[in-house]
Parts: C-alpha cells; structure tokens; sequence
C-alpha cells in the first residue's frame, strides 16, 4: 500500500510542477520575432532555386540574379549567358516540359 501511495504523490507532485509554464512577456515575442521569415530574408543570399527538368537528368535553374545550366551524367554545371548578340532560347514542348534550343 505505502509503494501506491509514493507512486500517487509522485505523480501529484509532477503534475503540480509540470503545469507552472513561464509566462512571456512583450519582449519575449519582440525578440522571437527578429526570426520570422520576414526579418531574415535579408541575410540570405537565395534557399530555394526551384529546378526545371529537361529531358533525361538535364535541368536549369535560375538563382538570384543568374541562370545555370545542369547535367549530372557529365558532371556539368554552366552558366547561361542573355545577351543581344547570343541568346539561349528555352521553349515549352508538347509534354509541357521546358526545352533549350
């Protein structure tokens, strides 16, 4: 009797101390928001280039400013260059895909 009579207080006693959570305050929420998205999209560079597949394992993407050229069969990663004078043209195919050109 006395081992279910410790088990009981033991659980009281965790209980009454598990529910004392730490109250937050306005500074609390001040600093936790200097976090979001919102405030520390400043300080990256680019996260999530978004690939588009071409045919095979072939795919490009654009980063912030610039747009790469990828195929991984030939260990090749390439810059593609808009200019007046030499253009990359991409077209959508049948299949909906995006085809270089």
């Amino acid at each position: 009797m006395k081992r279910y009579s410790a088990i009981i207080t033991f659980l009281l006693l965790a209980n009454l101390l598990g529910a004392q959570t730490p109250q937050l305050t306005a500074d609390d929420y001040k600093r936790a928001e200097q976090f979001l998205s919102y405030n520390t999209a400043k300080y990256v560079d680019w996260t999530n280039p978004y690939p588009q597949w071409l045919d095979g394992d072939k795919f490009w993407y654009k980063s912030e400013k610039d747009v790469f050229f990828v195929d991984p069969v030939k260990k090749v990663k390439r810059e593609l260059i808009f200019t007046a004078t030499k253009k990359v043209v991409m077209k959508r195919g049948a299949e909906g895909k995006i085809q270089m050109k």
